[in-house]
């Protein structure tokens, strides 16, 4: 959608997460624009660490706040509110002749406000951990405008590049 997509409700607890992007066996980059409007999304616990908003490897996301927005990653383990997933090389063939997508690039606008509560060792906003055990880099992220609270849970770490705040 040209015009961007508009993402609202509240309170109701789930076990989604919201996917931002191409997956990649349609890799290519990717630019959109999604609005949150008085967004109250509560993240269930589950096994996977899979955030509360997924931004895709190779998507420049445009985000602008509406009202007051909260993401509540806070009962999952290693599974920020908001992931901005990093660079990612293409082991595949067939996806030729994509073969490297550029790590997601965040930026947020409006007038708005944004809460981000991560889950245990995790980010509010920031890189999901590595199954392996390592930390998890990620993207881009910009903020040009709004009042944004991210808060981690302690163990949680970041290894960023190019972050920037207005």
């Amino acid at each position: 959608n040209p015009d961007g997509y508009i993402i609202n409700g509240g309170g109701v607890e789930t076990d989604h997460t919201v996917i931002i992007g191409k997956p990649a066996n349609q890799a290519q980059n990717f630019e959109t624009r999604v609005k949150f409007s008085n967004l109250n999304m509560k993240i269930k616990p589950t096994p996977q660490r899979m955030p509360g908003v997924a931004i895709m490897s190779g998507s420049k996301v445009y985000l602008t706040l509406e009202g007051d927005n909260v993401i509540d990653a806070s009962a999952r383990t290693d599974a920020p509110a908001i992931g901005i997933n990093e660079a990612l090389e293409l082991k595949d063939e067939h996806l030729n002749p994509y073969k490297n997508l550029d790590p997601a690039h965040l930026i947020i606008g409006g007038t708005g406000s944004l809460t981000a509560l991560g889950g245990q060792r995790a980010t509010g906003i920031g890189g999901i951990k590595k199954s392996s055990g390592g930390s998890g880099s990620f993207g881009k992220l910009t903020i040009n405008s709004g009042h944004i609270i991210a808060k981690g849970d302690k163990g949680a770490e970041n290894k960023s590049s190019n972050n920037t705040a207005a």
